[in-house]
């Protein structure tokens, strides 16, 4: 079982949020609607999901000596170049559910509001499952990728193996991930809602989402924010500087 030693330090109990208003509420849940806002959304947590994986330590300087994991005492070396050794990710499964999960924190603004909550619960549950889970999805792309090496990227040196693994991560897992969460679309959702209720500036447009602050919208009216679209370089730059 993976272990989540010092993960619930992201979960922060809010029992004295207020209820969000009925219209406030309409207003996410139509944004959520428009396949544009949840597309986006979607590709968001589809690119930070990538980058904790890429964060994951794959190739490493070897001596000769045998590598076991230290979670589970398994051998962690997959495969052996001259110098270096590429480790079996199969045995980082813990660490790569904390790398999501802190991603996921980040990249969202997560704060104490229980629709943040929502999704770092969410996707601590989808990390495992029966089925496999985000880590499976994850695993099963890097370990078939250091496998897959050819013999002329093994013998090209440590920074080639890196760049062939990253590069086959990125392709294949935007791939494999699109995929995964077209099937269970629980936290694209849930990350939805949760950056629609963020916006309160956003209004829906007949073709894509807008910003009441752009000013092409403020035609034939009084510009409202126009601090917005002028700076002021008088105290910054002095003539003759």
């Amino acid at each position: 079982m993976i272990s989540m030693k010092g993960l619930f330090s992201f979960f922060v109990a809010n029992q004295a949020q207020k209820p969000r208003s009925k219209e406030a509420s309409k207003a996410a849940d139509e944004l959520v609607a428009k396949p544009e806002f949840l597309n986006r959304c979607r590709e968001r947590l589809i690119s930070t999901m990538i980058r904790s994986s890429r964060s994951l330590t794959l190739v490493v300087s070897h001596d000769g000596e045998e590598l076991t994991a230290t979670a589970n005492g398994l051998a962690s070396v997959l495969v052996k170049g001259k110098g270096f050794c590429v480790l079996d990710v199969r045995t980082q499964s813990a660490e790569l559910v904390l790398c999501l999960i802190r991603d996921v924190h980040h990249e969202f603004g997560i704060g104490a509001s229980n629709e943040g909550q929502i999704i770092l619960s969410l996707v601590a549950d989808e990390a495992v499952t029966q089925e496999g889970g985000l880590v499976r999805v994850i695993t099963d792309v890097i370990h078939a990728a250091c496998l897959d090496l050819p013999d002329s990227v093994l013998e090209a040196g440590r920074d080639s193996v890196e760049g062939q693994v990253q590069a086959v991560i990125a392709r294949k897992l935007a791939s494999n991930l699109g995929q995964y969460f077209a099937d269970n679309q629980r936290i694209p959702l849930a990350v939805a809602r949760h950056e629609a209720l963020k916006a309160p500036h956003l209004m829906l447009g007949d073709d894509d989402l807008k910003s009441f602050l752009d000013k092409k919208l403020q035609k034939n009216a009084d510009v409202l924010f126009d601090e917005l679209y002028t700076f002021d370089t008088t105290s910054t730059y002095r003539k003759g500087d």
